[in-house]
């Protein structure tokens, strides 16, 4: 079985998955980590042209939760293969951002006295820059590249 939920309560696919024996997190042959995917942001149109697209994947940590050294470990590996230059798919121009983190003392960003923004370094660890809800929608918006670099 992989590790419990540590707040929240799963999907029922995902509680399926957590419970199943066949899914060790912790085993001497197999070992499965499982991490939910918070959201996808993808810029598929900008100035009026579906040519250049954007898209990273973005795991929101609220009421001020860490993250688990497991889910690091994955989203760290996920981010390195998800990040690209420029990779040409159906004929578009798309840039994989890889994973950015989301930290928020509260629920929203609204109810938030401290909102947090994150990427990986080259060393693999998370940075986190303090930010404002309206910078944070500019980096949904990829207006704000210089935090996503």
């Amino acid at each position: 079985m992989v590790r419990c939920r540590v707040y929240g309560e799963d999907k029922p696919f995902m509680k399926w998955v957590r419970e199943n024996d066949r899914l060790p997190s912790q085993h001497a042959d197999l070992c499965i980590a499982v991490t939910d995917v918070d959201f996808y942001v993808h810029n598929y149109m900008s100035g009026g042209s579906r040519i250049v697209q954007n898209i990273m994947l973005v795991e929101v940590k609220s009421r001020g939760e860490n993250l688990l050294v497991s889910q690091v470990d994955t989203l760290r590996k996920v981010s390195a293969i998800q990040s690209s230059d420029e990779v040409v798919i159906g004929g578009n121009i798309v840039k994989g951002w890889g994973v950015s983190f989301v930290k928020l003392s509260g629920e929203t960003p609204e109810d938030s006295k401290r909102i947090e923004f994150g990427r990986f370094d080259d060393s693999g660890k998370i940075c986190f820059v303090e930010i404002d809800d309206r910078a944070l929608t500019d980096i949904l918006r990829f207006e704000r590249l210089d935090l996503l670099k």
